[in-house]
């Protein structure tokens, strides 16, 4: 890890605080997913989940199996992948206003992974759901442009 992300890792460490080192372990996991090394990506997400169960921040725990359900499907590790998706889908639902920003940062997964289990009728049903998501939250949004 770069000087700057050590420090602040150092940092959260030393004060404790479960979602800042989350927040920490994500970032770095989307820096590798963005640069396609899968597999530093995935080990960042592994050391996310394991801080994420002693934190109360939704969206921190929301995006590590947002997150990790990427990855897990770009490895083509599917049920892992569906393990993941279907945990951050459950936050999505219970996130009140956020729900429908939420959900559809989850299709992109949703979708892989029942492609790849030759699912065509779900694929079918979170794409007609993802398009009725997409009439609640702005056309310009990044989940809404990751949907389409």
């Amino acid at each position: 890890m770069s000087t700057y992300i050590s420090t602040r890792h150092e940092a959260a460490l030393k004060y404790k605080d479960e979602s800042w080192i989350t927040h920490i372990y994500n970032n770095v996991s989307v820096f590798y997913f963005n640069i396609r090394q899968l597999s530093e990506a995935e080990k960042y997400n592994e050391l996310a989940i394991q801080h994420v169960s002693k934190t109360d921040d939704a969206y921190v725990n929301f995006s590590a199996w947002q997150l990790g359900a990427g990855i897990k499907a770009e490895l083509n590790k599917i049920e892992k992948a569906e393990q993941f998706i279907r945990k951050a889908w459950q936050i999505a639902c219970n996130a009140g206003e956020n729900a429908a920003s939420l959900k559809i940062r989850c299709m992109p997964s949703i979708l892989r992974v029942f492609e790849r289990q030759e699912k065509p009728d779900s694929v079918d049903y979170y794409l007609q759901m993802g398009n009725r998501l997409l009439a609640d939250i702005p056309a310009n949004s990044v989940p809404a442009i990751g949907f389409i």
